[in-house]
């Protein structure tokens, strides 16, 4: 691989003849010789970085496809996989926080991960995202609350009215 050689004041190319001057600006340039193991290692770190690219985007595609036949647990397979490739990933966070199967405060966590890792933009919506999933838990909980205190209050006045009417009998 050819390298090219830039001056760091100008960013001109410099030819292999110049004489530690650029041509351009007249600033001094201190070569360096460059160590070939840095490169390898700097080369290995680009490939692995496509490579976890190409697998995150593989799991995706998995996940989605588990996600549209309904096998939340193997679409939630996939995303631990992104996670486990990096755990930065804010969609993978978000798509976990979906998973039906998972109890409300596991989907909370989910989705406070996914706002820790978000940009500015997709804070906001996941903030707001968050606040709709409490309201809506709360008014379950509240309507849950509502029908056990709608029974209790029946079988209250059942048995006012069982005992009234025995009361009645007795009476008369």
């Amino acid at each position: 691989m050819t390298k090219v050689l830039r001056c760091p004041s100008c960013a001109a190319n410099l030819s292999s003849d110049d004489n530690l001057q650029c041509n351009y600006c007249g600033a001094k340039i201190q070569i360096t010789k460059i160590n070939p193991v840095v490169d390898i290692i700097v080369e290995f770190e680009q490939l692995c970085k496509v490579m976890n690219a190409q697998q995150i985007k593989e799991n995706y595609a998995r996940a989605k496809i588990h996600i549209g036949k309904g096998r939340f647990e193997d679409a939630d397979d996939a995303l631990d996989a992104i996670l486990a490739v990096d755990d930065t990933q804010t969609p993978a966070w978000y798509f976990k926080s979906l998973m039906p199967h998972f109890k409300h405060e596991k989907q909370l966590e989910f989705i406070d991960m996914a706002i820790s890792n978000a940009n500015e933009k997709q804070k906001d919506f996941l903030i707001q995202e968050r606040k709709n999933r409490v309201k809506k838990e709360r008014r379950k909980m509240l309507k849950r609350r509502l029908e056990t205190t709608a029974l209790v209050v029946g079988a209250i006045l059942s048995l006012a009215a069982i005992t009234l009417f025995s009361l009645w009998r007795w009476v008369w």
